[in-house]
């Protein structure tokens, strides 16, 4: 079975687990591939990946997650970093070192690619909220994994109660 070099161990365990089956964390992901049948046939498949046939061709292509290198992860964090801050400054460019409004719109098309990180999703949040912004609405591009992570935290704090003891009997004031 052949894989595309650009899909991790890490990303193969998960494609696994999303379809219900747990191989061996403690394999190499060579190893995993050479199981890849006898982990298929345990496989109960998903709307993603509805068949057999779908899941060789996911395997096939280039792994959609997109890797950061450190350098790039750094450049995208600043440019985060500086959106932030002129949100949080009241849209001013002078406080984020910006010469216009349209530096801070190519700045948030730039990073928006990157939604599986969590201040890039800010970012581009504060920045939707920005007067200047017109009818430009920058939505971050999130993985599906992601997505379902966020929806299932949504869902959780959404069930939170909050819970009010009340006890009745005497109470006693004192007063000096």
């Amino acid at each position: 079975m052949y894989f595309d070099k650009s899909h991790s161990k890490k990303d193969i365990l998960h494609t696994f687990k999303s379809l219900s089956v747990f191989p061996d964390k403690t394999l190499s992901k060579r190893e995993i591939i050479e199981s890849f049948d006898s982990l298929t046939e345990q496989a109960i498949y998903t709307k993603q990946i509805p068949n057999l046939s779908e899941l060789i061709i996911y395997f096939n292509k280039p792994s959609p997650n997109k890797r950061l290198s450190v350098s790039d992860r750094q450049e995208i964090m600043l440019k985060c970093k500086r959106i932030i801050l002129y949100a949080k400054n009241n849209y001013c460019l002078d406080s984020a070192n910006y010469n216009s409004h349209e530096d801070v719109l190519a700045d948030c098309i730039c990073v928006h690619h990157y939604g599986s990180i969590p201040s890039v999703r800010r970012a581009c949040k504060m920045f939707n909220n920005s007067p200047y912004q017109g009818n430009r609405r920058i939505m971050p591009n999130i993985p599906l994994d992601v997505q379902e992570e966020l929806n299932q935290k949504r869902k959780y704090k959404s069930e939170q109660t909050m819970w009010i003891k009340i006890r009745r009997g005497p109470i006693l004031v004192h007063f000096d």
